[in-house]
């Protein structure tokens, strides 16, 4: 764990990086990583409708599904970047999960601590949206065998031998399960291994009293769910965690635009100014924005594991889910570097990487 924590240095870097950074990523370190994620699989289902819901009928014209949960994108990523993923988590025995399972397996993604429940659903979200001005009509989420899990469940025990860093999606943690993730936990870090969670800030977030039960347990802190947060609420959000453990060493606020990283005492930015409108979408707002940020996640793992400087962990693992969610033809590694050939990455000074 020290040994992780003293070669994630502060790097210094000429104005233009991008021969650095392919330098970088053509050798990376190869040692070996092992991922275990306690994550959740889950899908969405929009439905689209032309007509006003004043009568509180609608009439569906199409609709589309999209699979979902950070447990699917974290270990995507790590299947595609070469981080050997193993996945904890419950689903149903429908048609769905089977499908993503299939998926997942043929990713590279280890799925034999996954447990189907027999008559299970696996949890799905329907959204009804209205075409014209783009909005969300309803918002239903059904959570299915969601509220079984248990990481009692599964015997974590038999994988510790090579098993480099576990990742805990924080939706996961509630009053139900604190007691035995806090013992998951402390089973890891004291075996060397490092370990991290999602605090999505909303809804699905860990309360305040669980996440001070934990926070000594875990050494990265991903902060998700903020769309345009001013930078001081988000500078103050990191002092507070890092105010409250012993051991945190980073907390990262994952924004498709703009990217901090509190790593230690130094704060570090990577940033992507895009054309795009701000305006919510029915893809926006059903996830595609949190589905960036599990990416990123998951890239963000990888390369910490990899002993890089704390920029570069995080300017790749940017790259790699922007490159992810444009669908680009290559993967993994390879696609960031495509991203690295398109864009200019410039050192911005003050700690701050620019991708123009």
């Amino acid at each position: 764990m020290e040994q992780i924590r003293n070669e994630n240095k502060t790097m210094k870097r000429p104005k233009l990086l991008n021969e650095y950074t392919l330098y970088e990523i053509d050798n990376l370190p190869p040692h070996r990583i092992k991922t275990a994620v306690v994550g959740e699989l889950n899908y969405t289902i929009f439905l689209y409708t032309d007509t006003p819901h004043l009568s509180g009928k609608m009439e569906i014209s199409h609709f589309s599904k999209k699979w979902g949960g950070e447990g699917l994108y974290v270990v995507d990523s790590l299947a595609h970047l070469g981080g050997n993923p193993i996945l904890f988590t419950c689903t149903g025995s429908d048609n769905e999960s089977s499908k993503m399972l299939e998926y997942l397996a043929n990713a590279g993604v280890d799925i034999k601590n996954i447990k189907k429940v027999p008559d299970g659903n696996t949890p799905f979200r329907l959204l009804f949206i209205e075409r014209r001005y783009s909005r969300i009509l309803l918002d239903v989420n059904y959570t299915g065998v969601k509220k079984l899990f248990s990481v009692r469940n599964f015997k974590y025990e038999d994988i510790i031998n090579g098993i480099s860093s576990i990742h805990v999606e924080g939706s996961l943690i509630n009053d139900q399960t604190i007691d035995e993730i806090i013992y998951m936990l402390k089973y890891f870090t004291n075996r060397g291994v490092s370990t991290s969670v999602t605090q999505a800030i909303g809804r699905a977030g860990i309360n305040e009293g669980n996440l001070r039960k934990i926070i000594n347990n875990l050494n990265i802190i991903f902060v998700t769910g903020y769309k345009d947060a001013e930078d001081d609420k988000i500078l103050k959000t990191a002092e507070e965690l890092k105010k409250q453990s012993k051991s945190l060493t980073t907390v990262v606020f994952v924004n498709p635009h703009k990217t901090f990283i509190h790593h230690f005492n130094s704060l570090f930015s990577i940033n992507h100014p895009s054309k795009d409108s701000h305006k919510d979408s029915p893809s926006l707002l059903a996830g595609s924005y949190m589905d960036f940020q599990h990416l990123f996640t998951g890239a963000f793992i990888f390369f910490y594991q990899k002993r890089l400087p704390i920029e570069l962990t995080g300017l790749f693992s940017m790259l790699y889910a922007k490159a992810s969610k444009r669908r680009e033809e290559k993967t993994g590694v390879d696609a960031i570097k495509k991203m690295l050939h398109r864009y200019k990455i410039i050192d911005s000074g003050n700690n701050s990487i620019m991708i123009q």
